[in-house]
C-alpha cells in the first residue's frame, strides 16, 4: 500500500481486494483504489470509503454522511498521503464533524479564494447566489479534487434517504441474455456527466478512479459473467437533449445497441419538466427503432444552487422519466429509470456541495460518481 495508515476494516479489505482483474481498475491505479468497490452500494454496510471533504478556511468543521463510530483513515483525494489524528485533524464525534488541525498538512481554500470579489488573472468564476458573495470559484481538471480528502470511517448509522430504485424485473430479459454470454453492446450517452468529467481517471490524476459509465460497464460484465459487452460512449459535453435528437442516429441507432443509458438533463435548465420529457421521448422514438434494446433512463444530479445560472429544474426531471417509464412500458417497451437525483439530493442534504465536486458546478468528484454507479447498478441488476 502506498499509505502507511492501514485499512482496519474486514469488509473494506475485502472489498479492496475482490476485483483486482477489473479491466476498470487501471494499469496506473493506487493499491488501495478497486473499481468494485467504487461500484458498490455506498451507503448500505457499515463502513464508508473514500469519503469526500473540502475544507473551507483553517475553521471549517465539515459533517459526514453517516454518524462515524471510529475514523479509520483520511488521505489525500489521490489515496496516497495519510493524515494523522491530532497532527492533522480532529473529530468531533457529539458533533459528527471533522475538523483541520492548526497547522494540518491537509489542504483547504481561504474564504477569499473560494468567493473572490475580484477574481485573480487567470481565476475563473461564476457569480454567486449567495447573500454578500459577489463571485464563486469554478475550475476543471483537479482544481477542487486537489484539495479534498478521502475519509474511510465505520458507522452504525443505516440509510434513511430514498433507496437505490430496483428495476432490474423489467431488465430480465436483457440479464438472461447476458448471462447466456451473448456478445452485446452498451451505449453511454448523455453530457459531459457522462463524458466522465471530472473522475480522475479521465483527467490523469491519482487515485485515476474510472468514471461511472465504465464502472457501470465492468461491474454488468462481471454480474453477468459476459466479457463481450462492449462500452460505447458517445456523450458530448454541454449538450441536452435536442442535440441528443438531432444527433441520436448516427452516435445510437446506427450502432443497434443492446442496452442505451440515456443520460441528459443537466444542460437542460431552461426547460420545463415537460419540454425535458417530451424532448426525451422523442429520443426514445428513435432509438427504439433500433431493434428496441433495453433502455435506462439517467437523470441528473443536483447541481450547485451557488452558481447563479446553472440550477433551475434539473431537480424535477427525475419525476419527468418515472412518466415515461409507465408510458413506454405500457407499449411494450424494456425501459427503466435510476433515481440518481433523489439520492444524490439525499446526500447532499448531509454534505455541502463542495466536498462531493469536481468542478464546483456540475460535474462529479470520484466520490459523487459513485452515486451515479451505484444507483444505475441497482436499477439495472438489483440487489446482488
Amino acid at each position: 500500500m502506498n499509505c502507511n495508515v492501514p485499512i482496519a476494516s474486514m469488509a473494506i479489505a475485502t472489498a479492496l481486494s475482490a476485483a483486482q482483474a477489473d479491466p476498470a481498475y487501471g494499469t496506473n491505479a493506487i493499491p488501495d483504489f478497486n473499481s468494485r468497490a467504487y461500484a458498490q452500494d455506498f451507503l448500505d454496510g457499515g463502513v464508508m470509503l473514500n469519503e469526500t471533504l473540502l475544507f473551507l478556511g483553517e475553521d471549517d468543521a465539515a459533517p459526514l454522511v453517516f454518524k462515524a463510530d471510529e475514523i479509520l483513515s483520511i488521505r489525500s483525494y489521490g489515496l496516497d498521503v495519510a493524515y494523522d489524528e491530532g497532527k492533522d485533524w480532529a473529530f468531533d464525534k457529539g458533533k459528527n464533524l471533522l475538523r483541520r488541525a492548526p497547522g494540518s498538512r491537509i489542504p483547504c481554500f481561504t474564504e477569499a479564494e473560494f468567493y473572490p470579489d475580484e477574481p485573480a488573472p487567470g481565476v475563473q468564476t461564476f457569480g454567486c447566489t449567495l447573500p454578500g458573495r459577489k463571485k464563486v470559484l469554478f475550475g476543471e481538471r483537479d482544481t477542487f479534487t486537489s484539495r479534498q480528502v478521502a475519509v474511510t470511517y465505520r458507522h452504525h448509522d443505516t440509510w434513511t434517504g430514498p433507496a437505490a430504485h430496483d428495476e432490474s424485473a423489467a431488465f430480465a430479459p436483457l440479464l438472461a441474455l447476458l448471462k447466456n454470454g451473448r456478445p452485446a453492446t452498451a451505449v453511454y450517452y448523455g453530457d459531459s456527466i457522462t463524458t466522465r468529467c471530472n473522475s480522475s481517471g479521465m483527467v490523469g490524476v491519482p487515485p485515476f478512479a474510472p468514471g461511472w459509465p465504465e464502472m457501470v460497464n465492468a461491474r454488468l460484465c462481471a454480474a453477468t459473467g459476459n466479457d463481450k459487452i462492449e462500452y460505447v460512449n458517445t456523450a458530448k459535453g454541454g449538450m441536452g437533449t435536442q442535440w441528443g435528437i438531432d444527433n441520436v442516429q448516427a452516435l445510437v441507432v446506427d450502432r443497434r445497441p443492446d442496452l442505451v443509458l440515456l443520460a441528459f438533463g443537466m444542460n437542460d435548465m431552461g426547460y420545463t419538466p415537460a419540454v425535458y420529457a417530451a424532448k426525451t421521448s422523442e429520443m426514445i422514438d428513435k432509438i427504439r427503432l433500433a431493434g428496441d434494446p433495453a433502455i435506462l433512463l439517467v437523470p441528473p444530479m443536483i447541481p450547485n444552487a451557488e452558481v447563479d445560472w446553472v440550477y433551475r429544474h434539473q431537480p424535477e426531471f427525475e419525476g419527468a422519466l418515472k412518466e415515461l417509464v409507465g408510458k413506454y412500458r405500457a407499449q411494450g417497451a424494456t425501459i427503466g429509470y435510476a433515481n440518481v437525483t433523489s439520492v444524490y439530493a439525499a446526500v447532499l442534504a448531509r454534505k455541502r456541495f463542495r466536498d462531493m465536486t469536481g468542478n464546483n458546478v456540475n460535474h462529479c468528484n470520484d466520490f459523487s460518481a459513485r452515486i451515479y454507479s451505484s444507483v444505475v447498478l441497482r436499477s439495472l441488476l438489483g440487489a446482488e
